[in-house]
Parts: structure tokens; sequence; C-alpha cells
């Protein structure tokens, strides 16, 4: 474990830097599809900051196919029998691309714009899912992802192919 080297704002998408990876394979679990949550910061108390100023904890998605895919319907939830509690609008994600979504609990859903989900992420640890409009889940952090310490990432190490 070493501490996340921050994150970098760049046009509403954000490139995380790679940190605490221990467990994350046998933690996220990626379904077959191209789309992943590859990182997540669930304590984030002095680092990158929203549009509005404020430090709020996120959610990195990482296409990881050849295509490009459009999240539109898309959604991200922390509830086990909710997988669309959050949708994305219609946003492309290019090959090998990433986007970072806030999860601050706004609830902000404008294509172009940043993106926050309308839950925030807990520091004990929670469940976490990337699922497809059709609610099938993609990329599950289940039971869930572990208790997160203040200012530190979690998720693959670049490279890394999570376990299908």
């Amino acid at each position: 474990m070493k501490p996340s080297r921050g994150w970098a704002c760049m046009a509403g998408l954000v490139a995380l830097g790679w940190a605490h990876v221990a467990g994350a394979v046998e933690v996220s679990e990626a379904l077959g599809g191209p789309v992943v949550i590859s990182e997540l910061v669930a304590v984030n108390p002095r680092g990158a900051r929203d549009e509005d100023g404020e430090t709020a904890d996120g959610i990195e998605v990482w296409n990881r196919g050849a295509t490009v895919v459009d999240l539109k319907g898309w959604g991200l939830s922390d509830k086990t029998g909710k997988p669309l509690r959050w949708r994305f609008p219609a946003t492309n994600l290019p090959p090998d691309g990433r986007m970072v979504v806030w999860a601050s609990g706004k609830d902000r859903v404008v294509a172009g714009r940043p993106l926050h989900t309308a839950f925030k992420l807990s520091a004990g640890g929670d469940f976490l899912a990337l699922s497809a409009p059709d609610g099938g889940v993609q990329s599950v952090f289940k039971p869930g992802y572990p208790v997160q310490r203040a200012g530190v990432a979690f998720g693959l190490l670049p490279g890394m192919v999570p376990r299908v």
C-alpha cells in the first residue's frame, strides 16, 4: 500500500494515480464485458476537487475493449438489489478510455459535464457495481471493497486484467 499520487483533472476526464491494490483482483470481478470499474477513492479529504470546488469521492470506469462504448443507460450502484440506482447520460467512452464519476450524492447527469452519482461511497467498504442498461452487472466489488484510507485509491494496476 502506497499513497495515491492524486487526481489530475482535464476537461471532465480524470486520470487517477494507481495506489492501494492489495486484494483488488479477489474483490473486483469483471463479468465478461469491456467496461469495468477500475478504481475508486472513497475518502478524498484534500485531493481532487469537483467543479464546485469541493472534494468528493470518485469512481473510475475503464473501457478495456477495442471499440467505443456509449454508456447511455448504464448504471452505478451501491445497493445489491438496485443495479441501475444511478444512470449515465449519453457518454462515449473510447477504447482504453477512462472516465471518473464523482460519488458525491449530487446526482448530476448532463452529457458533456462532470457526472455525479446520487450516492456517496462508504469509507467502511461497501458493495459497488457497474451495470449495462438491461441491469446485467458488468463489474462488481462483491461482497464489497475493503475499508478505505484517506487519500488512497483502490483498484487495478495498469495492465492488470480483472478475472473473468
